[in-house]
Protein backbone atom coordinates (compact mmCIF):
# COMPACT_ATOMS: atom_id res chain seq x y z
CA UNK A 1 0.00 0.00 0.00
CA UNK A 2 1.38 3.42 -0.55
CA UNK A 3 1.43 6.22 1.47
CA UNK A 4 -0.31 9.23 -0.59
CA UNK A 5 1.94 12.44 -0.31
CA UNK A 6 0.31 15.43 0.99
CA UNK A 7 -0.88 18.13 -0.61
CA UNK A 8 0.81 21.31 -1.20
CA UNK A 9 -1.26 23.03 1.19
CA UNK A 10 -0.74 21.17 4.06
CA UNK A 11 3.36 21.56 3.27
CA UNK A 12 2.85 25.12 3.34
CA UNK A 13 0.90 25.25 6.58
CA UNK A 14 3.65 22.60 8.23
CA UNK A 15 6.63 24.28 7.27
CA UNK A 16 4.84 27.53 8.60
CA UNK A 17 4.32 26.28 11.82
CA UNK A 18 7.70 24.43 11.75
CA UNK A 19 8.80 28.35 11.14
CA UNK A 20 7.03 29.67 14.06
CA UNK A 21 8.23 26.73 16.71
CA UNK A 22 11.85 27.52 16.13
CA UNK A 23 11.83 30.92 16.03
CA UNK A 24 9.31 30.91 19.60
CA UNK A 25 11.94 28.60 20.62
CA UNK A 26 15.24 30.88 19.56
CA UNK A 27 13.28 33.56 21.92
CA UNK A 28 12.99 31.54 24.70
CA UNK A 29 16.78 30.44 24.54
CA UNK A 30 17.31 34.55 24.38
CA UNK A 31 15.05 34.97 27.61
CA UNK A 32 16.33 32.18 29.64
CA UNK A 33 20.27 33.42 29.00
CA UNK A 34 19.01 36.90 29.85
CA UNK A 35 18.28 35.24 33.12
CA UNK A 36 21.05 33.43 33.96
CA UNK A 37 23.43 36.36 32.76
CA UNK A 38 21.63 39.01 35.49
CA UNK A 39 18.33 40.01 34.42
CA UNK A 40 16.17 37.51 36.89
CA UNK A 41 16.13 40.99 39.22
CA UNK A 42 17.21 44.19 38.30
CA UNK A 43 19.32 45.25 41.26
CA UNK A 44 19.55 49.01 41.71
CA UNK A 45 16.72 51.17 43.12
CA UNK A 46 16.79 53.98 40.38
CA UNK A 47 15.73 53.79 36.84
CA UNK A 48 18.81 55.55 35.12
CA UNK A 49 21.16 52.81 36.68
CA UNK A 50 18.86 49.84 36.18
CA UNK A 51 18.69 50.62 32.56
CA UNK A 52 22.76 50.84 32.24
CA UNK A 53 22.47 47.12 34.18
CA UNK A 54 19.96 46.12 31.62
CA UNK A 55 22.46 47.65 28.86
CA UNK A 56 25.64 45.80 30.76
CA UNK A 57 23.43 42.28 30.88
CA UNK A 58 22.53 42.51 26.63
CA UNK A 59 26.58 43.20 26.17
CA UNK A 60 26.94 40.04 27.86
CA UNK A 61 24.52 38.12 26.04
CA UNK A 62 26.35 39.14 22.87
CA UNK A 63 29.63 38.38 23.99
CA UNK A 64 28.38 34.56 25.09
CA UNK A 65 26.36 34.31 21.75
Amino acid sequence: MRRSRPSRPALIISSDLELRHRRRARCEDRIRGAKNTGLTNLPLHDFAQNQIWCALVALALDLTA
